[in-house]
């Protein structure tokens, strides 16, 4: 995965290195002031690790073990299980044609069929791919217990209408692979996935994410992502109960198109680093960034009254 230096991050919020926004007066530091932080984060994790005293030379270097990875985005089950999750999607109803459609023969067709919506943590709305890992906590910690992803489903009006009789909807399945660094559970998460009808065209996204007990009632959610710039991205922690708190999202900007699918995922998307408070049960109390609190409805409201496309974006 390539290094995260530069990217967006609550609760300004701004989400992309190229689209400054103005933070509101109340707001937490600067969005490059939490890209720092959540990369240090990361890096002070490999150095603590690194470092760690252990009985054999030989153990000092961290095993890499690979998650099994379920047909879909796996759900925490029970107390003491938080998931992380990414998710591409796309806001119009279509793309890759015209936003209001082609007249051919006075019918308005449109392009790949889209998400038609904003920034969300619902479990129900669609996505071209969803992914996440569930972390479980344990006498050593919070550990990845297990990954998963899946895409839903996918067409293309017009050529539907160029090509009568084929071109059906179709639902892709995208690659998933979750990579867990032990001891310490830190996690490489990666998928790529194509629009069914177009498979040179790869949905990529490559994120690192640790869950670390800070105290008592305190949980930290670190997490970088990079991928391909297009479509637009989200990112999320649940807690079992269904609670949702939003660690970052990625907006399209100008210039941004289907065909930027093509090569690696290289576009620093978002990089967070806070704390989750809970209840006694273990569920999502509030949020604290920056040395600041929030309500679970106030941080999350900060993303999901951003628009999903930057100013002058296609």
């Amino acid at each position: 995965m390539s290094r995260i230096e530069r990217g967006a991050a609550p609760p300004t919020p701004a989400t992309s290195p190229s689209t400054p926004t103005a933070a509101p007066a109340d707001a937490a530091p600067s969005p490059e002031a939490a890209v720092d932080e959540a990369t240090a984060q990361l890096d002070a994790m490999e150095r603590r690790a690194d470092r760690r005293p252990t009985l054999r030379p030989a153990s000092r270097v961290r095993r890499q073990r690979a998650l099994p990875v379920e047909n879909d985005a796996p759900e925490p089950r029970e107390p003491g299980e938080i998931g992380v999750y990414v998710r591409s999607f796309h806001h119009g109803e279509s793309f890759g044609v015209d936003p209001e459609g082609i007249d051919l023969g006075g019918d308005d067709i449109a392009g790949y069929h889209g998400d038609g919506r904003g920034f969300s943590t619902d479990r129900e709305d669609t996505a071209r791919i969803r992914a996440g890992v569930v972390f479980r906590e344990g006498e050593g910690g919070f550990q990845a217990a297990r990954a998963g992803g899946r895409s839903d489903e996918s067409g293309n009006d017009l050529l539907r209408f160029l090509h009568p009789g084929q071109y059906p909807n179709e639902t892709g399945v995208p690659e998933v692979e979750a990579t867990a660094r032990q001891p310490g559970g830190e996690v490489t998460l990666r998928y790529a996935g194509s629009m069914p009808l177009h498979p040179s065209f790869d949905i990529d996204v490559d994120a690192r994410m640790r869950v670390e007990r800070t105290g008592e009632r305190t949980i930290r959610v670190t997490l970088a992502a990079a991928g391909d710039g297009f479509p637009n991205a989200e990112a999320f922690a649940r807690d079992h109960a269904g609670n949702a708190v939003f660690l970052g999202v990625h907006q399209l900007q100008e210039g941004q198109i289907a065909a930027d699918l093509a090569g690696e995922a290289e576009t620093p998307m978002f990089s967070a680093s806070l704390q989750i408070h809970t209840r006694e049960d273990g569920t999502f109390e509030a949020v604290e960034f920056g040395g600041e609190r929030y309500t679970l409805e106030e941080w999350n409201a900060r993303f999901e009254e951003m628009e999903p496309v930057g100013e002058g974006a296609s």
